[in-house]
């Protein structure tokens, strides 16, 4: 099957839900659709050992604003205690929470305290722009426009000329102490049926073989991941 080369055996992975008992770190990511088809919103994922990033399913955006701010929930950091009678669906992408409202605990390895700490990021980053064609869309604007509007000229293209970009924005909002660079130029190891591109001046196109439909995010995410 070529969706599923190099990921690990899983018997009826895509047929139905199973158990999840695995360690999970909380993911934070702001979602918004270019067609504006779903208003800009939160969403809480679970990332286990392997990589793979699941939805948690029914948390109102309300909830995860609540925790950031009192510092109950880091991005990347904070573990959310997975309770006995969790399901994992990997053909929707999504974490079922095996509790009665269907809200998450959440540990943190270390004691934030009550006043919210505003992280310290400063020095260079390296950012890879992604561009999807999947089965049943694909992402409007090209790769080198992609790679315009985050790096500006920084990306190396020919014709980019972006003077507002986010690269540009962050490196005038921290006052040159936080700059993102594109990721280097190397050959892919392997591509869906041998399409998409290489990595080239900090941006990538991939193909899947993936429909594009509300509530998918997850499964779209983690396909792309393993290209």
């Amino acid at each position: 099957n070529e969706r599923n080369r190099g990921r690990p055996h899983r018997p009826d992975v895509f047929i139905k839900s199973t158990p999840f008992g695995e360690k999970c770190k909380a993911l934070v990511s702001e979602v918004e659709y270019e067609d504006d088809s779903a208003p800009m919103h939160l969403e809480l994922s679970c990332e286990n050992p392997e990589g793979e990033i699941f939805k948690v399913d029914d948390v109102p955006d309300g909830w995860i604003k609540s925790k950031m701010t009192s510092n109950d929930l880091i991005s990347g950091e904070t573990e959310i205690v997975v309770p006995a009678g969790t399901i994992v669906d990997r053909a929707k992408g999504k974490l079922v929470l095996g509790v009665t409202n269907g809200l998450p605990k959440l540990n943190n390895k270390r004691d934030h305290g009550k006043r919210r700490k505003l992280a310290v990021v400063e020095g260079k980053r390296t950012v890879l722009v992604v561009r999807v064609i999947a089965s049943s869309k694909e992402t409007t604007k090209s790769m080198e426009e992609l790679a315009d509007s985050v790096f500006g000229s920084a990306s190396g293209f020919a014709d980019a000329d972006d003077p507002v970009n986010l690269r540009s924005q962050y490196m005038a909002c921290s006052y040159g102490k936080l700059e993102f660079n594109p990721a280097s130029d190397r050959k892919r190891s392997r591509t869906y049926k041998g399409e998409g591109s290489d990595i080239s001046n900090g941006a990538v196109t991939v193909n899947v073989d993936t429909a594009v439909f509300e509530g998918n995010d997850s499964v779209m995410r983690n396909d792309i991941s393993n290209e």
